[in-house]
């Protein structure tokens, strides 16, 4: 089935509308398998990112050099104990001191709490930024990133190492494999 779309609606609650997510495959497959997957070129993937894991499985395999498009869909929310934030995260919250006292634990210590991040087998194996965009661009404006080793790309909120069990939510991810 060469060429073939196969399109699966997916509801992203964005101020009372749908998004309609169109996956275009070299060849139509269904994988329930719990083994790692390679994208080809042009193919993607909805992962859940829960907001309470250190180290999410994608089940995604990357491959040095390959490039990478990641969506957040507007208006996912998740949450750093009482705090509600998109995926960009945020830079202080209410109690700046203990957060302060804690910072350093985290994966990319000088970037924002709760910011998506990504990385290839696991967190601290050359952790990248991805955020819910560019700086500077619309919500929803893909993030770019080419994988730097090969393997299986985990993502995750940047928090406090030993501070998950205080998290709450789960955000979409779209990724799919640019080159």
């Amino acid at each position: 089935m060469a060429g073939s779309c196969l399109t699966i609606t997916s509801c992203f609650s964005v101020q009372q509308s749908e998004t309609i997510v169109t996956f275009r495959r070299s060849a139509a497959q269904l994988s329930t398998s719990s083994k790692a997957v390679d994208l080809s070129v042009g193919d993607s993937a909805i992962v859940e990112v829960w907001a309470r894991l250190r180290a999410n499985h994608t089940k995604i395999r990357v491959k040095r050099g390959s490039k990478y498009r990641f969506v957040v869909p507007p208006g996912q929310i998740w949450t750093d104990w009482f705090i509600p934030t998109d995926a960009n995260g945020y830079a202080r919250g209410p109690i700046p001191f203990i957060q302060e006292a804690f910072a350093s634990t985290k994966v990319l210590p000088h970037k924002n709490w709760f910011l998506l991040t990504g990385a290839v087998g696991c967190p601290e194996h050359q952790p990248f930024p991805i955020g819910a965009n560019p700086v500077g661009m619309p919500v929803g404006t893909p993030v770019e990133k080419e994988m730097r080793s090969s393997g299986e790309l985990i993502l995750f909120a940047n928090d406090a190492r030993s501070f998950y069990w205080n998290n709450f939510g789960r955000i979409q991810v779209i990724v799919t494999r640019a080159l």
